[in-house]
């Protein structure tokens, strides 16, 4: 029973710790982009956490504040590329991290009684953010995500950085069956 508990525990640890990399991977991506670091919040004590952004003495949320946080994100970042950048930056830096955590554990050596859960947890936290992400972008009539935000900027880029990352995460797994 403490074993089931303990597990738990650390899925939950890892569920927030992926969301806290995703958040930082759109902040370091804003960086590389030409966002200056005075121009944007991590904000993660909210749902859903995101990256704000400064408008003058606002700070605008990507999906409440659509049309404004784009014209802001546009004006420092300048092109599409860049614009690409930031908005996969998250769920590269998610996926770099689910890799590096499941392929490192299991070259440390520990037990999949472990590592199985936690990497489930943690491909069921992007597979739910996919789904709820089309999901809302449907009934709302606008982006509601980085991969309808993606598909916004360049349908071709949301599909490769898509098909990427779910092929990164599903050979990981493999991996540690």
């Amino acid at each position: 029973m403490l074993l089931g508990i303990s597990i738990f525990a650390v899925c939950l640890f890892a569920v927030f710790g992926i969301i806290a990399v995703h958040e930082c991977g759109h902040y370091l991506a804003g960086l590389a982009g030409g966002i200056p670091h005075h121009s944007m919040r991590v904000r993660l004590l909210v749902f859903p956490q995101h990256v704000a952004l400064r408008d003058n003495d606002r700070w605008l949320h990507p999906n409440f504040d659509y049309e404004r946080y784009a014209m802001v994100a546009m004006a420092f970042l300048g092109d599409r590329p860049r614009a690409v950048l930031y908005v996969a930056g998250g769920l590269i830096m998610q996926t770099i991290a689910f890799v590096v955590l499941v392929l490192g554990g299991g070259a440390a050596g520990v037990p999949r009684f472990w590592l199985l859960p936690v990497a489930g947890a943690m491909t069921s936290v992007l597979v739910l953010y996919l789904c709820g992400d089309l999901i809302f972008t449907r009934l709302a009539n606008k982006p509601c995500g980085d991969f309808s935000f993606l598909w916004k900027i360049s349908p071709a880029s949301s599909v490769a950085v898509t098909i990427g990352i779910l092929a990164a995460h599903a050979a990981a797994l493999i991996r540690l069956f």
